[in-house]
C-alpha cells in the first residue's frame, strides 16, 4: 500500500482504503491519482497540490485545505462536511479550476467569494453551505 509523505510527488498512482486520520500533509504534490474509499477525516493538506485527480467515497469531513489546489478535480459520494474551501490557493490565472461534485454530501462548508466558473454539483447535499459572494456557473 501506498503512503502518502510531505513534499513528494505522485502520478497515477492509486490509493486505495487510506485512513490518514487528524495528520498534517505538507506540500505533496497528486496528478492523475485515483482515490477510493479512503477516510481524511480531519486531515489538514497544507500547500498541496491535486491535479486532475478523483476522488471516490471518501470521507473529507473536517479536513482542512490550507493554501491547496485543486485543479479539475472531481469528488464521488464523497462525504464532505465542514470544509473551508475559501483556505485554498485559488490561482488567478485559472479561468476554469473544474471542480466537480457527484452524489456529495458538502454540508457545512464555505465557499464564501470563490470565483467557481466550473463547478459541477449534481445529486448533492448542501444544507448551512456559504456560497455569499462567489461567483458560480450560470446554466440556460
Amino acid at each position: 500500500m501506498i503512503k502518502i509523505q510531505d513534499n513528494q510527488q505522485y502520478y497515477n498512482q492509486a490509493f486505495n482504503e487510506l485512513v490518514i486520520g487528524s495528520r498534517l500533509i505538507s506540500g505533496a504534490e497528486f496528478e492523475q491519482c485515483e482515490f477510493s474509499a479512503c477516510d481524511f477525516d480531519s486531515t489538514t493538506f497544507a500547500h498541496c497540490k491535486f491535479i486532475n485527480c478523483h476522488f471516490n467515497h471518501c470521507n473529507f469531513s473536517l479536513a482542512k485545505v490550507d493554501y491547496s489546489q485543486f485543479l479539475e478535480v472531481s469528488f464521488i459520494e464523497c462525504k464532505m462536511i465542514g470544509i473551508n474551501w475559501t483556505k485554498a490557493n485559488w490561482p488567478k490565472f485559472t479561468v476554469n479550476p473544474e471542480l466537480s461534485f457527484i452524489r456529495c454530501i458538502i454540508n457545512d462548508s464555505s465557499f464564501f467569494g470563490l470565483t467557481l466558473h466550473g463547478l459541477i454539483l449534481e445529486e448533492c447535499k448542501v444544507h448551512d453551505v456559504d456560497f455569499r459572494g462567489a461567483t458560480l456557473p450560470t446554466h440556460a
